[in-house]
This record gives structure tokens, C-alpha cells and sequence, in this order.
């Protein structure tokens, strides 16, 4: 499990292959830190990621984008399988947003897990396959919280698991038309599925 803080930690006066690798350097033969094959494996790391930073580079002479990506590679080369990015997001311009979202699908697709923190909906809208919601410490169930309130919610569902568990009422459909309509008390599952099943 490797962290990408909001406050991200790197050494701003060692290069980009140093922060990389910086818990794990490669060794020569005799034990000593090759700087070459550090150079050639952060250089290759860095284009899987799809960008091109040169890896001598000294990190202070990077934007937050930039050092974000090494932060991600870090984590790479410690064979993370879960990445936590704290409200990565902050600070960057819409077009690094865009690029960060790529990397992170990408990671998605190679079956790393990301735990993505953020405050902005529309973030968590466009980049989970799950969100989950939190107030004071505690996860915070924004449907039955709404209808608390007096909100109406219609809930669309075919797990009867979840029918159950969160209305007062069930609507079935059958071929697109309201086939049968159920109060709590009348919630079984032999009736709801033959009426789904216009038996």
C-alpha cells in the first residue's frame, strides 16, 4: 500500500531517478548503488507512464503534475498493489487533471486498487466504480439521510437484497409497465418475481 499525500514527499535536491528509488536502489555486483541502471529504470517507468521527464532532472525544478507522477512511480517500483491519492487534484490545472485521470485508469486496468479522497463530486462521479460518502469519521448514508428530510427517492434495482433493505414501497415492471405495486409489509420474493415474470 503506498500513499500519494496532497503535501507530496520528495527531496527537491536529488534527481527524479533518486526520488524514485529512493527506498530501493539498484546495487552493482559489488554492493554499491548503480547510478546507471537507476537512470535506465526510472527512464523506463517513467515512459510506461506516458510521460517523458528526464530522470536526471533535480526534482525542485518540477511542477506539482510532475511530481505527482514520480510520487506514482515510487510506488510502482515498490510493487504496490493499493494506491491512496489524497486529494490529488489540488492545485492542478484542468488539462493535469485530465492527464492524472488517464494514469490512474491505466493503473485501474493493470489491477492496482485506488483509493481516490477527494471533496469534489464531480471527481468522484467521473473516476470511481464506487463511492463511498463520509461525515465526522463515519460513513454517511446519503439515501436514507435524504429521506429523512422528506425527500422522495426512486431507487432502481434488480438485487431484491437491496429492495428490501431500503424502500417503503415496490413498483415491478413487466415489458416496461407497472405489473404490480407492494407495500413493506407485502415484500416477498416468490410474489415479486412472479409478478416480474408476468406469472
Amino acid at each position: 500500500m503506498f500513499t500519494v499525500h496532497q503535501e507530496l514527499l520528495y527531496f527537491p535536491h536529488l534527481s527524479v531517478a533518486e526520488n524514485i528509488f529512493i527506498d530501493n536502489k539498484p546495487k552493482n555486483k559489488l554492493g554499491f548503488v548503480s547510478y546507471k541502471t537507476m537512470i535506465k529504470q526510472a527512464s523506463e517507468i517513467l515512459s510506461k507512464m506516458g510521460v517523458y521527464i528526464n530522470p536526471e532532472t533535480l526534482c525542485k525544478n518540477l511542477g506539482l503534475s510532475q511530481l505527482q507522477i514520480i510520487e506514482i512511480c515510487r510506488a510502482l517500483v515498490q510493487n504496490a498493489k493499493v494506491l491512496i491519492f489524497d486529494e490529488p487534484t489540488a492545485g492542478l490545472t484542468t488539462y493535469e487533471i485530465e492527464n492524472l485521470f488517464k494514469i490512474i485508469k491505466e493503473l485501474k486496468e493493470k489491477g492496482i486498487v485506488i483509493i481516490f479522497v477527494t471533496n469534489m463530486v464531480e471527481e468522484a462521479l467521473s473516476i470511481a466504480d464506487r463511492v463511498t460518502i463520509l461525515r465526522d469519521g463515519e460513513v454517511y448514508n446519503i439515501i436514507n439521510e435524504l429521506a429523512r428530510i422528506g425527500c422522495a427517492i426512486i431507487f432502481i434495482s434488480s438485487d431484491f437484497s437491496e429492495l428490501i433493505g431500503m424502500c417503503d414501497r415496490i413498483l415491478v415492471l413487466h415489458k416496461g409497465k407497472t405489473a404490480g405495486e407492494f407495500s413493506k409489509r407485502e415484500m416477498d420474493y416468490d410474489k415479486i418475481l412472479k409478478t416480474a415474470m408476468g406469472i
